[in-house]
């Protein structure tokens, strides 16, 4: 369970298949299959090779297929919706969010995947800064599923509207249904809301229990190269050495920020990981 697109790709099984990017800052994109069954027309075709393109971050190549499946069918949702996915990646978001909306206009009511168009067009929302338009398209999601994710991608943002308050419920709901590094992430998140509403004893305990579940299973080595949510391990350290230093805890911030400064974390850079093809 993490926070990002799912790519509709070929036969889908009666559940989403989740896949593994990140409750992340960077708004990473996690994908879901979907395809029709029987013989594979070429649209369908076109769809499974640019599928292929993409999963090797050959998005232009991805595009490209896209675009043919498009004009083989310009009734094929999961190839506008992948294509939005691609571009993306490329960080074109604009042409992203066209895509998703013609996605999901060409989304049957009753399709039984439709939270998840509803949720891909709120993550590429997000990106643009328009989070109160992505809290309504989160609304619609979890209105039809209640997703993990969902809660905490319309928590994320709306911290960022300046909701603090909402952005801890959503990632109480969120923590209570995760576990492992995803369960690290919404603890984190709701550190921060807590820290936004100034609840910092609440912000510690989150940073802490945040820290504890990144770091299982990591054997402190390769330090450059975390994988999936547990880039955000520094970040962790990070934000709980300030806040302990602001609150005079000298010592304490000190230790964290070191701690930080040996995963060569930079708070102004943003960490953002490519988005996976489920297959």
């Amino acid at each position: 369970m993490t926070a990002g697109i799912r790519r509709l790709d070929k036969l889908m099984p009666p559940n989403p298949v989740r896949l593994l990017l990140v409750f992340a800052p960077a708004m990473m994109l996690a994908m879901v299959l979907l395809c029709a069954a029987g013989t594979k027309t070429p649209a369908h075709q076109f769809c499974d090779d640019g599928d292929k393109a993409a999963s090797v971050g050959r998005y232009d190549e991805a595009i490209s297929f896209y675009n043919k499946a498009i004009k083989a069918d310009a009734g094929l949702s999961r190839a506008y919706l992948n294509r939005g996915i691609a571009y993306d990646n490329l960080d074109k978001f604009d042409l992203a969010l066209k895509d998703f909306d013609k996605a999901l206009e060409l989304c049957p009511p009753n399709d039984k995947f439709r939270q998840e168009f509803y949720y891909n067009r709120g993550m590429c929302l997000h990106r643009l800064g328009r989070f109160n338009d992505a809290i309504k398209d989160y609304d619609a999601a979890i209105k039809l599923q209640k997703d993990a994710s969902f809660h905490f991608m319309r928590g994320k943002s709306h911290r960022s509207a300046g909701s603090p308050g909402k952005a801890v419920s959503d990632f109480d709901i969120a923590a209570s249904k995760a576990e492992g590094d995803d369960r690290a992430m919404s603890l984190f998140h709701r550190g921060l809301a807590y820290r936004d509403l100034g609840r910092n004893d609440k912000a510690l305990d989150d940073f802490t229990l945040a820290i504890a579940n990144f770091e299982q299973g990591y054997d402190g080595k390769d330090s450059m190269q975390l994988k999936g949510s547990k880039h955000n391990l520094p970040a962790a350290y990070w934000e709980r050495g300030h806040l302990y230093e602001k609150l005079g805890k000298k010592e304490l911030a000190a230790k964290d920020l070191k701690k930080a400064d040996e995963f060569h974390y930079r708070p102004d850079i943003e960490h953002r990981l490519p988005v996976p093809v489920a297959h």
